[in-house]
Formats: structure tokens, sequence, C-alpha cells
């Protein structure tokens, strides 16, 4: 029985296209290790070329907010709601406004039941924070009022 693994040139694309999020929380450990500007270089270049787009970047967006419950050694050693704020603010920053709502409306309610958790509480409202900030459509605010 053979199991072929993508190579790492395919990585990411095996990663947005598989039905199961295959993020682990050994990513966290690299987020200390990678520069914002490398980043944003990163991300514009992969834009105008075609490799990524709003909908693969919000499946991203979307994966990492549902590691926000890692064990804590591994959250604590980078700015978690950070990173996920910054690439929210990529989406903005294409134009890529339907994917951002789609995502917050995907994900409003589990961060709402983050909020109870000690442990999360912080990183969940500082993301919802942000996503009240940018989306202004009413329905978002009676979700975190209803609860």
């Amino acid at each position: 029985m053979s199991t072929t693994k993508p190579s790492r040139t395919h990585l990411p694309t095996h990663v947005i296209n598989s039905k199961t999020p295959t993020f682990s929380f050994a990513i966290f450990s690299l987020f200390p290790r990678i520069q914002l500007d490398a980043v944003d270089m990163i991300l514009k270049d992969m834009f105008s070329d075609g490799r990524l787009n709003g909908e693969r970047l919000s499946i991203m967006i979307k994966y990492l907010i549902e590691l926000i419950d890692a064990p804590i050694q591994f959250i604590q050693y980078i700015s978690y709601e950070t990173w996920i704020i910054g690439l929210c603010m990529t989406l903005v920053s294409f134009n890529q406004h339907e994917y951002l709502i789609k995502l917050l409306d995907e994900t409003t309610l589990f961060l709402i039941d983050h909020l109870f958790n000690i442990q999360t509480f912080d990183n969940a409202f500082q993301i919802l924070f942000w996503f009240v900030q940018y989306d202004k459509r009413i329905q978002t605010f009676r979700l975190l009022l209803d609860r």
C-alpha cells in the first residue's frame, strides 16, 4: 500500500483543497520565525500570479481560527490574533470582501463560544472586536448581543 504525499511546492494547494483540515498545532512553531514584511511580499506575489485568491486565503484563515484552543504553550509564542487580523486585512487589501464576509459568517459563532473559555477569551475577543469594526451589518451585532 503506497501513500503519496504532496511535494513541498504543492503543499499549500493540497491543504486548501483537502476535505478535512490538515493544519496541526505544529504550524504555530513557524509563526515567531516569520517576518511580517516577507509575508506581505509573498502574499502580494501569490495574489498577482494567481497562486492565491480570496477563497483560498479565507479557507486558510478559517482553519487558523479553528486552532484557537491549541495548547497554550503553542499560542503563547505568537500573536495569534494579530496574524488572524492581518490575514483578514489582506483580504480587504485585495478587495476580497465577499470572502471575508463569508468567513465572518462562518466563524463568528465559533469565536463567541470561545469567549467563555478563560484560555481563549482574549484571542476570541480581539478577533471579534476587529470583525465588528469591519462588518457593519446589524446581524453581526445581534449575534454578539444574543449570546
